[in-house]
Order: structure tokens, then C-alpha cells, then sequence
């Protein structure tokens, strides 16, 4: 996995975690808030459920004024108003208890209809509806045995020494009527008869704790529960509201938008960092790690990164570039020892075995010498003298001396002596010849030898090529009344060995410079010229305007030993050797006898950076 990846897999951790802990919190913290507005709002309707039962009390005792109570004060039960009223009960007592008038809905069954707690003759003293203290009003509910009452007492201004008490029956839908009227959704229990497990549960609680109880009912809503009491304080209604749950919706959605901004604010952030991460981190992280895997793969310590920054990438890309720089001098220091190492043992090996040839060579030498010297020459050098003194004689005295005999055996014996000295001089001279041949052997043997293993490097071929100028006793304009042109194609750098190189081009420069030499011309052109050709591919054309080669010469440029200037003749011939080893070749052109030649060096596809003329 790349840095980049990691990096981007830790950030994205770090924000769904933040994500999740602050939704977490939000909810922990906002939830419980609105769930107790939750609450509050449950209780506040079961109190406007509550207070709106109290205003149906306060307006029943209203309808006892108008419809009871004549102006003028005196008292009068109508029936039908009161049926129309829906007032089931009508009592007129005084402020002892006495009744003077009374009505009572009709039963179901017939007749009028008789309840316990409103005798006809006389209330109690200590009946809640006659008990009051300064004419007070009372409101509330009392349990009779034909169900649920709601009654009103008041004392009338008009007439302070009456009681008007008026009720009505109510059972659950007309409870929940008058709640309805609060614009609350409840739900009613009548405590009079039976009721289940679950009423009976809440209302032990409510019960206990002496007022409203809650719970939550779902995730968002919450459950009420209030008791209404009758006028003897016994619990005869429990009502049950249940928020609408809008407060703890709405912290849901609150809090899921809070997420939602912060998950987006998150994934901002996140973007950002990503790009500068990008862009001042991993973007030249990524950059410079490339570049360290080209350089391993190329084997280029030449090329740099070049950051061109202060902070500590630019540091770490300004020490790598360095440390390439010193890894290359340390490679070219290496390959120079090696080089001379290599060329100090073949020279040993050269020495010591063209020594031992060189022995043999001597004493060959020494006994041809000796040979040469032992020829029996000094007998026949006497009878030539002697024949020389007689002149004219010498024909009579061959004819007619008697010693001619001893003569001829002389000149035998002269002949045959000299024969052999002639046939050990020769055989020494054979022995000294392959002497010398082997000493040719041994130092071209080891020379090959020398040049069996490539050094191969990335060069700089327009730098190589300065240098070979140099090498060669040219500037880069001229030298010696020779001007020196270049037209070098850009192609950077290339694979080769270098010192091979320079054992093809110096000895063409060499050759260019003697041929316009000859020419005796003032001044001479040399054009070398760098260019690209088949892709990678490189050509060198050394181009000069001396006295150029002649046809019938073209196909013995580079034979061994040819040469117009009587000397060994072996430059080119070496030149074009070295060119095949690199794996290129050698080429020559010319339109003729004073007309120059192009020299071409061949390079095999190895070049970076091919763009065009320089």
C-alpha cells in the first residue's frame, strides 16, 4: 500500500470517527433535552386537559346563575331550559342546607330520577356543595350510582342567602369532548366501576407520587397520566396524554442535520488536506519516489530532481541529488582505477610473456650472428685475390696449373660450408621471425583480452564529443588555421563505454586533420556533427575538406596496414575494430580526390532525451 493510500485511509478514520462521536454526543446531549420538552409539553396538555375541565365547572355554574336565578332574585327550575342545557341536576338551598326547590333529570325507567348524595329535604352541613366559606364557588366531580357527575355550588349576589348547586352526567366520550375542546388528543379512564391491570398500575403511580406521571412511550413520544379527583378527594377519572413527539422529532432531525453538517464540513476538510497532502507531501513524495526507481532501473546517476524548495522535502530531494552526484564521481573513480588496474596487469602479463619470447628472440639473434660470422668467406675472399694478381694469366694458369684440382675441391668445400652457415642463419632467422610474430600475438591476445568487458555508462554525448575535440588538439572554433564547427542534435545521454568512444573518434579526427593538411590549403573545415537517426539511435559524422579518397581506395580505408602517408596504416582499421565491439559500425564517404570524406560512427538505439538540432 503507498503512502498516499495509508494517508488517505487515516484521515478518513479520523473523520468518520469525529463524525460519530459528535453525532453520538449531539444526540446524547440534544435528545435528552428536547425529550424533556417532551415532557413538558405531555404535562402541559394533561394541564390544559385539567383547566379546561375546571372552566366546563366554572361555566356550569354560570349556566346555575342565568338559568335557576330570575332577575329580580327569586328562584325557577324550567325543565326543557334545563334539559336544553344539558343540566341533569338543579338543587335551590340555603345556606344551611335546606332545599326549597329541586329537579332531577328523569330516569331511564320512569319517574324522576333519585340520587343519595342530594336528598330532597335537606343537604348536610358537610355536604362539599354547601360548605364553602364566603359564598365561594365549588367545582368538581362526584361519583353517584347512575355514573360520573359534574357539579357546580355557588352563592349569587342577587340572592346571597341561596345555594345554587347544578350538575350534569358525564361519561368518557363527553370527558373527552370537553378535552378536545384544549385541542389535546387524550384518552380517559372512568375509575367508577372496574378497570384493568394496566389502569390500575398507572394509577398506583400516580397515586404514590402525588401528582402527574410520564413515560417514555416510543423513541420520540412521551406518555402522561393525571388523576381527577372528586369533591372528597377519591381519584375518579385518569387521564392519559401522549405527545405528538414534533419536539423530539424535530431534535431528531436537529441533530441529524448537525451531522450532516459536520460530515460535510468533514468531507472539506478532508478534501483540502487531501489536496495539500497532494501537493506539498505525497504529490513529491510520489515524484521523488519514481525518480529513485528510474535511476535503479536506467543506471542514470546523472539526472536530478531539482525540488527547488526550503522545507524538508526540498532538504530530502537537495541531499538525494547530491548523494547521486557523489555515488556518480565515486562510479567514475571506480571505473578509472578499474580501467587502469586492468591496463596495469595486462601490461604485466604483456611484459613478462613477450620477456620470455624476447629470450628466445635474442639467442635466435645471437647464433645467427655467429653463423654469419663463421662462413667459410675468408677462403674464398684469398682465391678471388689471387686470381685478381694474375690478371690475363689467371685464365692460363687455371688451364695448365696442376693445383687447379685442389682449387675446385677448395671451392667445393667453401660452397658446402657457406651452404650450411646459409641454412643455420636462414633457420635462425625462420625461429627469430616466429619470435617476433608470437610477441604480435601476445599483445594483441591481451588486448582483446583488455577490451573483452564493456564499461558501460550514461554519457553525455555532446560533452564526450568536446572532449574528444580536445583530445584531439582542437578548440571549439579553431586550431592551426582550422576552423571547427559543431551541429550537435540534442540527445542527452546514452549508453556506452566512453573510452571506446574515444578509440574510434580520435583516431578519425586525427585522420580528418591530416587530410586537409595535405591539401595545403590556409584553412580547413571540420565539421562534427551529432544527430538522431532510427528511433533511439545515434549517428557521429566527422565531416572534412581535405584531399578526400580516391574510388578504387574506399574498400581498403579500414584494411589493416593501408595508409597514404607511408606509416603502419592501422588507426582506422582499429577504429572500425573498436565500432563493431560497441555493437555500431564505422562508415566512409567521399565524392573523390579533393573533395573531402564524411567518417560516420554508428550507435546501436541506447539515447534519452531525442528532440531535434542543438
Amino acid at each position: 500500500m503507498s503512502l498516499r493510500s495509508k494517508i488517505v485511509l487515516v484521515l478518513v478514520a479520523v473523520v468518520v470517527l469525529f463524525v460519530g462521536i459528535d453525532n453520538g454526543l449531539q444526540r446524547w446531549l440534544v435528545r435528552g433535552r428536547y425529550l424533556d420538552l417532551e415532557r413538558k409539553q405531555a404535562m402541559s396538555d394533561l394541564a390544559r386537559i385539567t383547566a379546561q375541565f375546571g372552566h366546563a365547572g366554572q361555566e356550569l355554574a354560570n349556566q346555575a346563575e342565568r338559568l335557576v336565578l330570575l332577575p329580580s332574585g327569586k328562584t325557577r327550575l324550567d325543565p326543557e331550559i334545563l334539559q336544553a342545557a344539558r343540566i341533569d341536576l338543579a338543587y335551590v338551598c340555603e345556606t344551611d342546607g335546606r332545599v326549597i326547590d329541586s329537579w332531577n333529570v328523569p330516569s331511564p325507567t320512569g319517574g324522576e330520577l333519585r340520587l343519595p348524595q342530594f336528598p330532597r329535604g335537606a343537604l348536610s352541613m358537610g355536604h362539599p356543595l354547601v360548605e364553602c366559606e364566603n359564598g365561594e364557588r365549588t367545582v368538581g366531580w362526584m361519583t353517584t350510582e347512575n355514573g360520573l357527575m359534574l357539579v357546580a355550588g355557588t352563592t349569587s349576589k342577587k340572592a346571597p342567602e341561596l345555594r345554587l348547586i347544578v350538575g350534569c352526567f358525564v361519561d368518557g366520550g363527553a370527558v373527552r369532548d370537553l378535552g378536545h375542546v384544549a385541542h389535546v388528543d387524550f384518552d380517559v379512564h372512568l375509575l367508577a366501576g372496574p378497570i384493568d391491570d394496566v389502569v390500575q398500575e398507572r394509577l398506583d403511580v400516580v397515586t404514590s407520587l402525588g401528582g402527574p406521571a410520564h413515560e417514555l412511550a416510543d423513541g420520540e413520544r412521551v406518555r402522561g397520566w393525571k388523576a381527577l379527583n372528586n369533591l372528597r378527594g377519591v381519584p375518579v377519572v385518569l387521564l392519559e396524554a401522549v405527545s405528538s413527539g414534533a419536539i423530539a422529532a424535530h431534535g431528531a432531525q436537529t441533530a441529524n442535520y448537525a451531522m450532516l453538517s459536520s460530515l460535510g464540513s468533514s468531507v472539506l476538510i478532508l478534501t483540502v488536506l487531501l489536496v495539500l497532502l497532494r501537493t506539498i507531501v505525497t504529490g513529491p513524495l510520489h515524484r521523488l519516489t519514481r525518480h529513485a526507481v528510474a535511476i535503479g532501473q536506467t543506471d542514470d546517476l546523472s539526472t536530478r530532481f531539482d525540488a527547488h524548495r526550503n522545507d524538508e522535502i526540498g532538504v530530502l530531494a537537495g541531499e538525494f541529488d547530491s548523494m547521486m552526484a557523489k555515488l556518480a564521481d565515486s562510479r567514475e573513480e571506480l571505473m578509472r582505477a578499474s580501467r587502469l588496474a586492468g591496463k596495469s596487469e595486462v601490461s604485466t602479463e604483456v611484459l613478462h610473456n613477450v620477456g620470455n619470447v624476447l629470450n628466445s628472440v635474442q639467442i635466435s639473434w645471437q647464433q645467427s650472428v655467429e653463423a654469419i660470422h663463421a662462413a667459410s668467406l675468408e677462403d674464398l675472399r684469398r682465391l678471388a685475390e689471387d686470381l685478381r694478381t694474375r690478371g690475363e694469366a689467371a685464365i692460363t694458369y687455371l688451364s695448365t696449373d696442376s693445383r687447379i684440382e685442389r682449387m675446385i675441391d677448395l671451392m667445393e668445400a667453401i660452397h658446402t660450408s657457406a651452404g650450411e652457415d646459409h641454412d643455420r642463419a636462414v633457420s635462425e632467422l625462420r625461429r627469430l621471425g616466429d619470435g617476433i610474430h608470437r610477441i604480435g600475438e601476445l599483445v594483441q591476445s591481451q588486448g582483446r583480452h583488455a577490451q573483452s568487458v564493456d564499461v558501460v555508462e550514461w554519457v553525455d554525448l555532446p560533452k564526450e564529443l568536446d572532449e574528444v575535440l580536445s583530445a584531439s588538439g582542437l578548440d571549439m572554433n579553431a586550431s592551426d588555421g582550422l576552423l571547427v564547427l559543431r551541429d550537435y542534435a540534442d540527445v542527452s545521454r546514452t549508453r556506452l563505454d566512453r573510452h571506446r568512444l574515444f578509440g574510434v573518434l580520435v583516431p578519425v579526427v586525427h585522420n580528418a586533420i591530416q587530410a586537409m593538411e595535405k591539401t595545403g590549403a590556409h584553412r580547413g573545415t571540420l565539421l562534427v556533427r551529432l544527430r538522431a537517426e532510427n528511433g533511439a539511435a545515434v549517428a557521429i559524422d566527422i565531416v572534412d575538406d581535405g584531399v578526400g579518397i580516391a574510388p578504387q581506395n574506399m574498400t581498403e580505408v579500414f584494411a589493416g596496414g593501408y595508409s597514404t602517408r607511408g606509416a603502419l596504416g592501422m588507426g582506422l582499421h582499429l577504429a572500425a575494430n573498436t565500432a563493431r565491439e560497441m555493437g555500431g559500425n564505422l562508415t566512409a564517404e567521399s565524392a573523390g580526390e579533393g573533395k573531402g570524406a564524411t567518417f560516420t560512427l554508428h550507435l546501436p538505439g541506447r539515447a534519452q532525451g531525442v528532440r531535434g538540432a542543438a
